[in-house]
């Protein structure tokens, strides 16, 4: 991807605060996309706006709470008017066996790495910047899908 690929563009990332998540979040601003992440970490938040790129915003939201995934879709249309491409990347995992893990880590990690990711998919995604332009990335155990919306 190179400068201005995304011009005009508007992208919302799941949990870009830190790591890979994050270059991926100055990636695709640099691409010329105005970007809004996530993290459920208010310290991250605001190092991460401080470093970020011109065209990036976020917010703190819980990607396991609809009403969260909710607000963070609607952070980004409401401040840029649509919606063109989600790149899925929160998600958690815990190491060890069904023996070794309690009930409650089990749901937590399918809260986050599950359910996190329908809410983030299906919560008020709103008018696109144009059509045919809706991108969805999915990202999982080093797999990542493409979505392109075909309507």
């Amino acid at each position: 991807m190179s400068a201005g690929d995304l011009e005009g563009k508007v992208a919302v990332v799941t949990s870009g605060s830190m790591g890979l998540v994050q270059a991926v979040v100055t990636r695709i601003a640099d691409g010329g996309a105005k970007v809004v992440f996530c993290t459920n970490d208010d310290g991250s938040l605001e190092t991460s706006l401080s470093q970020a790129p011109p065209g990036v915003s976020g917010i703190e939201a819980d990607i396991s709470k609809e009403a969260d995934m909710e607000r963070l879709i609607g952070d980004a249309v409401d401040r840029h008017g649509g919606l063109d491409i989600l790149v899925n990347a929160a998600g958690i995992q815990r190491y060890g066996t069904v023996l070794t893990h309690s009930p409650s880590v089990c749901a937590w990690t399918s809260q986050i790495s599950l359910t996190g990711r329908y809410g983030s998919t299906t919560g008020r995604i709103g008018p696109t910047t144009g059509p045919t332009t809706r991108t969805t990335l999915r990202t999982s155990s080093g797999r990542t899908d493409i979505y392109p919306n075909t309507s």
